[in-house]
């Protein structure tokens, strides 16, 4: 980032900040997507939300003036599934990160390029998998309560934030070293 003579920390610092204004930020939207709160757009005709525990009422229909008729209220996914969406969007930027660091070890290392490459796929198949975890994320917004599905859901959390770990223990070591 130090493009200026003697200015690269001040690059490297600057970028800190942004990055830690866009984390904060991003973590805002994911708690305000959660309360069905869609930005500051303030779209309250899609969302009425006065129902008993202050999630939006779902409309089943309209009477003849126009007024929603109210038949439930709607489920949004707790505090816990927003925190584990926030893990994987780290995660899932960690591995990206990691896949760029091995493919850019090519010119660096007596490796030869295929096993470079086989690295590289290697480090990426994490945010794959993060991927797959958000999409379930965004369907089931309770563990189900049934024996065997119930374990795999909790198993398939648990396999999510362990990759997640990894994915950034990789990443630190790669920084510290200086080297992928």
């Amino acid at each position: 980032l130090g493009y200026v003579d003697g200015q690269s920390y001040n690059a490297n610092f600057a970028f800190g900040l942004g990055s830690l204004a866009y984390a904060i930020g991003s973590a805002a939207m994911i708690v305000m997507w959660k309360d069905e709160q869609f930005g500051l757009t303030f779209l309250t005709i899609m969302n009425i939300v006065n129902g008993p525990h202050g999630k939006p009422w779902v409309a089943s229909g309209t009477t003849e003036d126009g007024t929603p008729i109210r038949s439930k209220e709607k489920k949004t996914f707790s505090y816990a599934g927003a925190s584990l969406i926030m893990v994987y969007c780290m995660g899932a930027a960690f591995a990206s990160y990691n896949f760029l660091i091995a493919i850019g070890a090519i010119n660096r290392t007596g490796l030869g390029e295929h096993r470079v490459w086989l690295s590289a796929w290697n480090q990426l198949l994490p945010a794959a998998l993060v991927h797959m975890l958000l999409a379930v994320n965004c369907g089931v917004l309770r563990p189900p309560r049934m024996s065997p599905f119930r374990e795999l859901y909790i198993l398939g959390q648990t396999l999510g934030v362990l990759v997640c770990i990894g994915s950034g223990l990789r990443l630190y070591c790669a920084v510290v070293s200086g080297h992928g």
